[in-house]
């Protein structure tokens, strides 16, 4: 085995290792968590109800009552509703009430232990609110005392209501452990892939000669949205599973970076397509080709970044103020349409490329040039295997919900 050989099984080794760690510090962490949550009153099991912020004809739970309320049975079953003292507060010239769910022999103080104003998964309007997905929209809290997600039972869309504590949710909320363990178990393959992906680029950029040849070039500037993408989950999750409390523009920004990687990752490679097809050519009319510069390579991948910053900017924008400007369902058709005009372009030119080599039998399987047949099937797997079946499965997801 060769040095480099044992470099890399020592590096692989100790990613399964942290994987395992991460694992067994989830396991404790989570009973940890099962021991804190024992509160008497519980402000998540609140059941009074107003509109919903963003989804016409619906409605959320609140611990907020107009005084005067008779509130004993705006809880669960098992629970009591009590007012909170000195909870008096005014919303739009409203007077308002905060009251909690205790248990039905409890005695001690009752004191306000979950807020809904501390919530920061994005609202879509450059602020927070209570709902998320627990994915794209996480539920996080931006409150130092109120830092600890929990839910309340209610779903729209595809959404789940929350509110955030001052205590880790119990034992009861297996969801809430599970959504924990996932997230972790993500973290730890975003680990590996960035890992992965740090080598390769170092790898290349180590060698005089790797480095000037532009098709290796290339999978440098794929792999460097890569290596961020898995960075940015590393730190949007790790955000989440310690509880650290963070603006929802934080959360817009590191999910906004998602249609930076797709699209400068589908466009360089439709590039690539395009850059193999006029070897290709030139190769069947038997014309002498030039190596490609480590200039051309520059300037496309420059422009091709230029152009997915944009489409960054453009997320960012919805996600910081689509509701602002439009309804709910023309939110919706503007996230199809912007992720169709991401994807669709270069797919299509892919498709047409792929017929254009098969109808004129431009791809060699054997000579000097093979080396491209098999850079050009990656691309290919890339689209077809990654890619496409991605933004098929999550466009199903978000119409039907």
């Amino acid at each position: 085995m060769t040095r480099q050989r044992q470099h890399l099984f020592l590096q692989f080794r100790y990613c399964f290792l942290l994987l395992v760690f991460l694992l067994v510090f989830t396991s404790t962490d989570v009973e940890a968590q099962g021991e804190e949550g024992g509160n008497s009153c519980d402000d998540s099991k609140c059941r009074a109800t107003r509109i919903h912020p963003w989804v016409d004809n619906d409605t959320e739970w609140t611990c907020y009552v107009s005084p005067g309320t008779d509130v004993r049975d705006l809880c669960p079953d098992g629970l009591e509703g009590r007012i909170i003292p000195n909870s008096l507060t005014q919303t739009d010239g409203v007077d308002f009430e905060l009251f909690t769910c205790c248990a039905l022999d409890y005695v001690g103080p009752v004191e306000q232990t979950c807020s809904d104003i501390a919530c920061s998964s994005p609202d879509w309007e450059g602020g927070g609110n209570c709902w998320g997905d627990g994915f794209q929209d996480p539920m996080t809290c931006r409150s130092a005392k109120y830092r600890f997600p929990r839910r309340t039972g209610m779903v729209s869309l595809i959404y789940v209501q929350y509110v955030c504590c001052t205590s880790p949710v119990g034992k009861s909320d297996s969801s809430m452990r599970e959504l924990f363990i996932a997230r972790i178990i993500w973290m730890a393959l975003s680990a590996i892939t960035l890992f992965s992906s740090s080598i390769l680029i170092g790898g290349i950029l180590w060698s005089p000669n790797a480095r000037s040849q532009g098709y290796n070039l290339y999978l440098i500037f794929l792999a460097i949205p890569d290596a961020l993408a898995n960075l940015m989950i590393l730190v949007r999750n790790g955000l989440t599973v310690s509880n650290t409390p963070a603006h929802p523009t934080v959360h817009v920004f590191l999910v906004s970076y998602e249609y930076f990687y797709a699209s400068s990752n589908m466009w360089l490679n439709a590039v690539i397509v395009g850059q193999i097809l006029q070897v290709l050519r030139k190769s069947k009319m038997c014309i002498k080709i030039a190596p490609l510069s480590v200039k051309t390579v520059f300037i496309q991948a420059g422009l091709t970044y230029a152009w997915a910053i944009l489409w960054f900017a453009w997320a960012f924008i919805l996600y910081s103020r689509a509701l602002v400007w439009f309804s709910l369902p023309t939110v919706v058709n503007i996230w199809i349409i912007t992720r169709a005009l991401i994807v669709g372009p270069p797919l299509l030119y892919l498709i047409g490329v792929c017929v254009h080599i098969w109808k004129y039998k431009l791809l060699p399987r054997s000579g000097r040039t093979r080396v491209l047949s098999l850079y050009f099937l990656r691309v290919v797997i890339v689209f077809l295997v990654t890619w496409v079946p991605y933004f098929v499965i999550f466009e199903i997801a978000f119409n039907v919900t």
